[in-house]
């Protein structure tokens, strides 16, 4: 998408017209196989060359050996989205009430193995709760039923934030926008 609106807005000043054929693991794959020109570039989040090659059996790519990183682009931070009814507005609520209520809190991820998956399990750990983990085919599904308060009472989303923060669910958009700098 970034290089189709460089094409649109005439800004675009280097590559082949843009032929997008995946994304994740197997947008990197592609990428890989593709002659080393320069020409095909791979524009993909940390965690498919990070955490996909240790938990997908089927990925063939080793990020270290198959590609050159050239630079990073933007950093971003978990953005915790808590339903609306939970008593929880700050960290040590947040430990407390699962504590309170071991094995009744379920947390969505973007999927298993998502950055945002090991994070809630990693926090689990280290605070010494229990919460179980519900698996979505990304991150707006698990956000829209902790809004709708269909599955999951918590979501861990990637967040254009340059901190940690707790969003209430009725407000996640109208939150995210106007945090304070």
């Amino acid at each position: 998408m970034l290089v189709q609106r460089l094409d649109e807005a005439g800004l675009r000043t280097c590559c082949e017209p843009v032929a997008v054929r995946a994304a994740g693991s197997l947008g990197a794959e592609v990428v890989a196989k593709s002659p080393p020109d320069g020409n095909t570039l791979y524009f993909g989040a940390s965690p498919t060359l990070t955490i996909s090659p240790h938990v997908i059996k089927a990925m063939t790519l080793d990020p270290a050996r198959d590609l050159t990183a050239v630079s990073p682009v933007l950093s971003y931070a978990n953005a915790l989205v808590i339903h609306k009814e939970l008593p929880i507005s700050n960290l040590q609520e947040l430990i407390a009430h699962p504590k309170a209520h071991p094995g009744k809190v379920f947390y969505g991820s973007a999927g298993m193995g998502a950055s945002n998956h090991l994070s809630g399990e990693l926090f689990a750990k280290q605070t010494g709760t229990q919460m179980n983990h519900v698996p979505y085919k990304g991150n707006a599904p698990a956000v829209t039923d902790v809004i709708a308060s269909n599955g999951a009472a918590v979501a861990l989303d990637g967040a254009m934030v340059d901190r940690p923060v707790i969003l209430r669910a009725q407000a996640v958009l109208a939150q995210a926008a106007a945090r304070p700098s």
